[in-house]
């Protein structure tokens, strides 16, 4: 009875920890949408003071997970009736059998039901709570599949024994990551779902993971397309890279004058790029000033041309010069007999290289 009574309190303190978690990860995940809504709000973003109180909402949900499984005997193996049964199984692989190491009452085996507890307790003999007894051996009582993934590997590598409650936190946190995998996985299985749904499911219940029916029409249109398919490929891939090369040579050629002090027109041009920002012509005439006075329509150049220029880019390329290339650097480079073009090739963008690649992952 008192296995009976430590079982009842085990499970309900388990319990208890596991509303305790749910609450505090649903305050956590309250505490994030609130301080995200406020980082949108301000310009300013979110303070020390809100960072210290995320660190701390999910500093405590681990430790609430983690430090009750610790001190609970239920889970750390110091109670006789919750012994680490996957770690004792472990064990006994390792050793070459499936019975656990652990020698049962011998008085068990002159029972006619060893799993009776009332007989168990009129003789007074001792009996491992929710392990399996056959043959006068203990086993497994639950599966043998934390066992094979995560108990035996860590035990064959590291030499140590792993506790139930260690084995638990890894499971949770896993649990946690893998359910914020899958949250980012599901889009790109919905996506590959909708190809395979015919047109007359979507029209009936429009876009579903089970679909009324299946079809491979979408895969066959665009087989079908042939030339024009590949071309297409070619054509996104050349606009990409030339388009992409060619704006961060332009970018990188005007940011750099306007990062220089020495320079006497800087606040013109900077005026000049920042004004961009703020008014612009609009679609239409962009469109006609393209077609009609530049003459981009129909050719590669209508696609590369128009975007090669960002203001944004050009602020974000000069701002990254001023907080880290030196100006002592272009003075010794200026010492040493350098031209502007040699300095900036071979002693400034060596030193911006992580700006460039900002820049070009921006186009």
């Amino acid at each position: 009875m008192q296995v009976i009574a430590g079982d009842f309190v085990a499970t309900r303190v388990f319990v208890t920890v596991m509303i305790v978690i749910a609450l505090l990860l649903a305050l956590a995940a309250a505490a994030l949408l609130f301080f995200k809504k406020i980082h949108t709000v301000t310009v300013g973003g979110l303070t020390q003071k809100h960072r210290i109180i995320i660190a701390a909402v999910v500093l405590l949900t681990v430790l609430c997970a983690v430090l009750p499984m610790n001190l609970s005997p239920s889970f750390n193996g110091t109670n006789p009736a919750h012994r680490n049964q996957y770690e004792e199984t472990a064990e006994a692989f390792l050793h070459g059998h499936l019975y656990l190491d652990e020698e049962p009452d011998p008085q068990l085996a002159e029972l006619e039901n060893p799993y009776d507890f009332y007989q168990r307790r009129d003789a007074g003999i001792y009996y491992a709570w929710d392990h399996s007894y056959y043959n006068g051996h203990y086993y497994m009582y639950f599966g043998v599949v934390p066992v094979i993934l995560l108990f035996l590997p860590f035990r064959a590598i590291t030499g140590v024994s792993l506790t139930t409650w260690v084995a638990t936190a890894i499971f949770t946190a896993a649990l946690i990551v893998g359910l914020f995998a899958l949250l980012c996985i599901i889009p790109f299985v919905f996506v590959i779902v909708i190809s395979f749904t015919s047109e007359d499911s979507i029209r009936q219940i429009g876009y579903s993971f089970a679909p009324l029916s299946w079809s491979t029409q979408a895969y066959n249109y665009v087989f079908s397309l042939g030339r024009q398919l590949w071309l297409s490929y070619f054509n996104s891939f050349l606009i990409t890279v030339v388009g992409t090369v060619l704006s961060v040579i332009i970018c990188i050629l005007y940011s750099y004058p306007l990062y220089r002090k020495d320079f006497k027109y800087r606040g013109f041009f900077n005026f000049l790029s920042f004004f961009t920002m703020i008014f612009g012509g609009g679609l239409v005439p962009t469109f006609v000033v393209c077609k009609t006075l530049l003459g981009l329509s129909d050719n590669y150049a209508a696609l590369i041309v128009p975007l090669l220029f960002s203001p944004f880019n050009v602020i974000v390329m000069r701002t990254f010069f001023q907080t880290t290339v030196p100006r002592e650097l272009i003075e010794a480079s200026t010492i040493d007999g350098a031209g502007e073009y040699r300095t900036l090739i071979q002693v400034v963008l060596p030193v911006v290289k992580p700006g460039i690649a900002t820049i070009a992952l921006l186009n």
